[in-house]
């Protein structure tokens, strides 16, 4: 990580105001850079954060409007990643973009297939469509709705959260009613078809942790300290189809 690896408040807060996604790609995968491309041409007017793991790995010339690099508003939150990948056998990098997007109430975007399997299986509820039938226009329809979904269920992520800290809950309780919030924001997508293939995935990780140690040693930090880390995040999967809609 680079040395300037935690950001001001005042920053974060310009930040996280203009945000359409954090980026999950495998900095080593070419194709990665292409769907950057895809992105940069539909998205020019709001952000999307690029975390810091993934960052240093891509050209510097490849971090330009509308990317921009994200960072760790405090300090208790950077080492977060590094825990969670450990337990969970993750790539540092995507438990990292997890990490941000929900810390920035953001989805994230998946810019990687090779990720995909990893991505669902961090996941509570899947939402799997038919991609071919898929537009330009209904992919960016979908990614604001997704950011409405992370936004509209960031205080009642908080609050169950806060009652398993509590332990009012147990964790078998708490997942199902975080199952619950997820199949209820699934509702917005109606105007999917279904099939099957992912293409929002609400991955949770405390749902994720749930079978480790790693979550009781969370559970005893305090709730202040890694709350924001943890909510769920609707995480849209982009797939090679995408590459050839010249729409």
């Amino acid at each position: 990580m680079r040395s300037r690896d935690v950001v001001s408040f005042t920053r974060y807060a310009a930040t996280v105001k203009n945000l359409r996604g954090v980026l999950i790609a495998d900095p080593h995968d070419a194709a990665a850079l292409r769907y950057m491309k895809w992105l940069s041409r539909r998205f020019r007017y709001r952000n999307i954060g690029i975390p810091p793991a993934i960052a240093s790995h891509l050209p510097p010339d490849a971090i330009r409007r509308p990317f921009i690099e994200l960072w760790f508003p405090t300090d208790n939150l950077k080492y977060l990643p590094d825990e969670i990948s450990r337990s969970l056998a993750l790539p540092h990098f995507l438990a990292e973009s997890l990490v941000l997007a929900s810390i920035y109430v953001s989805p994230a975007i998946v810019a990687s297939e090779s990720l995909v399997n990893h991505v669902e299986r961090l996941s509570i509820e899947l939402l799997k469509t038919d991609v071919s039938e898929l537009t330009t226009a209904s992919i960016k329809l979908h990614m604001r709705i997704a950011d409405y979904t992370i936004l509209d269920m960031y205080t009642k992520n908080l609050e169950l959260l806060e009652t398993l800290w509590r332990r009012e809950i147990d964790v078998k309780s708490f997942i199902e009613r975080r199952r619950a919030l997820a199949r209820e924001d699934m509702r917005r997508y109606w105007r999917l078809r279904s099939g099957d293939r992912t293409f929002i995935a609400y991955v949770d990780l405390v749902y994720a942790l749930s079978h480790t140690s790693t979550l009781d040693r969370l559970l005893a930090k305090p709730f202040e300290e890694i709350g924001a880390a943890l909510a769920i995040v609707p995480t849209v999967v982009l797939r090679r189809e995408v590459l050839s809609n010249k729409v």
